[in-house]
C-alpha cells in the first residue's frame, strides 16, 4: 500500500525511474495529467485554466489568489482521490507538498546539468544550446512555481526521504533501492495508515468543494477529518453564509457528521 512520489530536475529521469519501480512493483503510474484529468471530471475545471493558474508569475499572485486556492484545492483533492488505495508511484514536482501525509515516501532525483541536456539531446534531437536553454528555463518556472504556490524550495534535501544522486548513482540503483523500501512499507502497512489516508482525502474534498461552490467560494475555514465526522472551525461573514457551508458540506459522499467547533457567523 506504498505510495512514493518522486521529484527532481527537467530531464533527470524521473518518469524512467517511476516506470521501473511500477513494473517491478505492479503499482499504477500517475503525473500532473492524470491529476488536471481527475479535477476536470469531478470539478469541471478547465484543464488549460489549471495550467496557466498554477504557472502564473509570482508578480501575479495577487490578482489570482482565489482562482489559485480553487486550482490548489481541487488539484489536491484530485491527487488524493488517485491514490486513495495506495500502490502508487507518483513523478513530478509537487506530488510531496500537496499529498501532506505520513504515508508517503518522498524522492528527490538529482542529477548533473550535463547528463540531463545529453538526455534532452538523445530524447529530442535538439542542439546542446537549445537543450541547456530548455532545462534552465524549465527549473526556473517550476522553482517559481513552488515557491509561490508552497513557500518552499522543491530541490530542499531536507524535505525528502531518500535522494539519489546521479553523479554518483543509477536509475537502475534507485529503482532497485526504492522497491525495497516499497515492500517494506507495504508489510508495515495497517488500518491507522489508512484511516489517515481517507481523513486527508475526504477533508480535501471539503475544502475543494467549498472553493468550487459560488454561494461559498470565498469562505477560509479550517477543516479537519475524523473516519467521516468533519471539524470546521474558523469564521463566515453571516448566517446564510454559514448555513451554506453547512449545507455544502452534508451533501458529500463520506460525510456521516459536521461539528462547528469554533466555526461562527460575523454579525
Amino acid at each position: 500500500m506504498a505510495i512514493i512520489t518522486i521529484s527532481g530536475g527537467e530531464y533527470s529521469g524521473m518518469k524512467e525511474l517511476a516506470e521501473c519501480l511500477a513494473k517491478r512493483l505492479d503499482y499504477q503510474m500517475i503525473d500532473h495529467n492524470d491529476v488536471f484529468d481527475r479535477a476536470e471530471k469531478k470539478y469541471g475545471l478547465e484543464r488549460n485554466r489549471m495550467e496557466k493558474l498554477l504557472e502564473t508569475p509570482l508578480s501575479f499572485w495577487e490578482t489570482f489568489k482565489k482562482e489559485r486556492r480553487l486550482c490548489m484545492s481541487v488539484c489536491e483533492a484530485a491527487l488524493f482521490d488517485a491514490v486513495k488505495e495506495g500502490n502508487v508511484v507518483y513523478h513530478g514536482r509537487g506530488g510531496h507538498l500537496f499529498l501532506k501525509s505520513s504515508n508517503l515516501h518522498r524522492v528527490l532525483l538529482l542529477a548533473p546539468i550535463d547528463y540531463r541536456v545529453q538526455r534532452l539531446m538523445d530524447l529530442k534531437n535538439v542542439t546542446m544550446e537549445k537543450a541547456v536553454r530548455t532545462i534552465k528555463d524549465g527549473d526556473k518556472l517550476h522553482s517559481r512555481w513552488t515557491k509561490s504556490l508552497f513557500g518552499v524550495d522543491w530541490n530542499d534535501v531536507t524535505r525528502y526521504d531518500t535522494v539519489f544522486h546521479l553523479d554518483k548513482d543509477t536509475l537502475e540503483h534507485a529503482c532497485e533501492k526504492l522497491e525495497t523500501i516499497a515492500k517494506k512499507k507495504d508489510e508495515a502497512w495497517d488500518r491507522n495508515n489508512q484511516i489517515e489516508l481517507e481523513n486527508l482525502r475526504l477533508a480535501s474534498h471539503v475544502i475543494a468543494s467549498l472553493a468550487t461552490n459560488s454561494s461559498t467560494a470565498g469562505v477560509k475555514i479550517g477543516v479537519k477529518a475524523n473516519q467521516g465526522v468533519i471539524h470546521l472551525f474558523g469564521s463566515v461573514k453571516n448566517m446564510n453564509n454559514l448555513n451554506n457551508v453547512v449545507a455544502i458540506v452534508s451533501a458529500i459522499n463520506g460525510v456521516k457528521k459536521i461539528v462547528r467547533d469554533n466555526l461562527d457567523a460575523l454579525l
